[in-house]
């Protein structure tokens, strides 16, 4: 992930993009892995199992953040 806007569905379930520490190196933000328990290997995976839903359906992410992976609920919008 590379940005995540504020306030959208991906921030409110705590999904976090790319980012710049204290020293100003910029560290990557969550790898997608799965969409509804379908795995992502491109950002054409991804879009695809997206555009399969609609605004206001509820999907299951499951990301890895470092070396820890874990599952978030987002509730579709029209923005995402």
């Amino acid at each position: 992930v590379v940005r995540v806007f504020p306030g959208l569905p991906a921030d409110r379930a705590g999904i976090r993009g790319a980012y710049r520490n204290a020293r100003g190196e910029i560290l990557l933000g969550d790898i997608i892995t799965a969409v509804d328990g379908k795995a992502v290997r491109s950002n054409d995976d991804y879009l695809s199992l997206i555009e399969q839903h609609t605004p206001g359906d509820t999907i299951t992410i499951s990301l890895r953040r470092g070396d820890e992976q874990r599952d978030v609920s987002v509730e579709l919008s029209d923005s995402d």
